[in-house]
């Protein structure tokens, strides 16, 4: 295997969380020529996968990152209830500020994660 290749399988998760969360603010800035609801169909998944992720970090072993996934808890169970309805869950702005920050936390605890192995 090339040394990309095994660059790439070692930070392969990490990668995916970046890329899915810069997708998910891109979506929320610039994708308002979509169907809304396809668009925020499409947020949750990604706003999931993302938040999800953060709740694997903060899981795996105890660490800062397991209070900002205690915070980010309920934020992937709302993200599959905005797959199957999405219009009561993004007419909430409170609600939106929570799941954005979600998101946010994540990529930022997943750089952090990053870096750190980078470092070791």
């Amino acid at each position: 295997m090339t040394p990309f290749a095994d660059y790439f399988g070692q930070f392969g998760l990490h990668t995916l969380v970046i890329v899915a969360s810069i997708l998910y603010f891109w979506g929320t800035i610039d994708w308002k020529k979509f169907n809304p609801t396809v668009r925020i169909r499409l947020l949750s998944i990604l706003g999931l996968l993302v938040t999800a992720a953060l709740a694997f970090l903060g899981g795996v072993w105890p660490s800062a990152f397991t209070l900002v996934a205690i915070i980010g808890i309920a934020a992937p169970f709302i993200f599959v209830v905005a797959l199957f309805w999405p219009a009561p869950i993004w007419k909430r702005p409170k609600l939106r500020i929570y799941l954005n920050a979600c998101v946010f936390a994540s990529v930022l605890c997943w750089i952090d994660q990053l870096c750190w192995e980078l470092r070791h």
